[in-house]
């Protein structure tokens, strides 16, 4: 079984195999303080099975990435909002269209630190048991709660690492189209593109100012130890992704 990502919030983690998807809800009853944990687990799509299998193959990472995030609906729903965003800002004054990708390098880390703080906060426990879950069956093939528990909750392949190399990104792509005269969203899908072939040839956290700023993005915000129901949660789910893929 290979693990290929996993997504979190608030009482749910979502692990992704390259077969099957399973997400975990962790929700307290308040009337009996008793706790339940559900999962459900889906077979991948075949072009979603597809590209997960066969990671070699000369298609645009951009394209494995958003088929991937597509599957969970909340992020699917983001995707469908940016595309809006991207066809209203190219059909609007040139003057408009020029500063998109800035607002967007600036709104993203805005919301991230300052209006989304409290999501974060609330999110930062599962993503952190998320990260563990994995790096336990990744590194030890046991994923029972106490050897989840000794793991970090800092990972190197934690999606963080895209941060400061994005919003460098999108500061370029705003640069190119004033001076050259390309569109800002043509070059910002390039440098997209060309930082997860990067990633994936050398790894962006193997390059120390990424990964710095990483590590401190997932220590002060986006990651934090976990309590005993998202380490339940955490085994639960990917107890039910290895079930699953004994049944194949």
């Amino acid at each position: 079984m290979k693990i290929t990502g996993g997504i979190s919030g608030p009482y749910f983690i979502t692990f992704f195999s390259d077969t099957f998807t399973v997400r975990v809800n962790h929700r307290t009853k308040k009337r009996t303080r008793g706790q339940t944990i559900h999962h459900a687990t889906n077979k991948r799509t075949a072009l979603q099975r597809f590209l997960s299998q066969h990671p070699k193959l000369p298609i645009p990472k951009v394209l494995r990435i958003l088929t991937q995030v597509a599957s969970e609906p909340r992020y699917a729903s983001i995707l469908v909002l940016l595309a809006y965003i991207t066809i209203w800002s190219e059909t609007t004054s040139t003057e408009l269209t020029l500063r998109v990708p800035l607002v967007f390098a600036i709104a993203i880390f805005g919301l991230l630190v300052i209006a989304l703080r409290a999501f974060l906060k609330q999110t930062a426990k599962w993503h952190g048991a998320e990260h563990m879950a994995i790096a336990a069956y990744e590194k030890h093939g046991n994923v029972s709660i106490r050897k989840i528990a000794k793991q970090s909750p800092i990972d190197k392949h934690c999606g963080g690492r895209f941060a400061l190399p994005m919003l460098l990104a999108f500061v370029l792509a705003n640069i190119s189209e004033k001076m050259l005269g390309v569109s800002a969203w043509i070059s910002l899908l390039i440098l997209i593109e060309g930082l997860f072939w990067l990633d994936s040839l050398i790894g962006l956290s193997n390059i120390p100012v990424f990964w710095k700023a990483s590590e401190l993005l997932q220590k002060h915000i986006t990651t934090a130890y976990p309590d005993r129901k998202q380490l339940e949660a955490a085994h639960h789910g990917i107890q039910a992704l290895i079930k699953a893929h004994q049944t194949i």
